[in-house]
């Protein structure tokens, strides 16, 4: 099956689910989810290699889309002080975690990671079919 017939089942069958769990109120990402499924499991369906890429990049572009349709800059006006409180501090918390993380995985006494200390292998071109001589 070509990869775009593919991937425009799966966003009609999405589009056809939404418009029926909406008059059931409900989420329209739920309709999606279950297309997934169907084409996965039901049709025992096993998708090509390029198909993640293609569904990552159109779903961004789908979420920027949307982003992009409900920004208003009254809302980012009116939200503005508190809005870069809770980006700060979410950074914060992000850059602690992650440091204590990282720390915890790198520590002397870590017995994981103490035969790892110090024993680079040297970079080699075994993957080149251009070798000198």
């Amino acid at each position: 099956m070509n990869i775009y017939v593919l991937v425009a089942l799966v966003l009609i069958l999405g589009f056809i689910l939404g418009r029926i769990l909406r008059k059931l109120r409900l989420t329209e990402i739920l309709a999606y989810i279950i297309a997934g499924i169907i084409i996965g499991q039901v049709l025992n369906f096993s998708p090509p290699e390029q198909f993640n890429t293609i569904i990552t990049g159109t779903s961004l572009a789908l979420i920027a889309y949307m982003v992009g349709l409900s920004f208003s800059f009254a809302f980012l006006k009116r939200m503005g002080k508190q809005m870069v409180i809770v980006l700060i501090v979410q950074v914060l918390i992000t850059v602690a975690a992650t440091g204590g993380f990282v720390y915890l995985l790198t520590k002397e006494n870590n017995s994981s990671f103490k035969g790892l200390k110090g024993q680079r292998k040297p970079y080699r071109h075994d993957y080149c079919s251009c070798r000198a001589g």
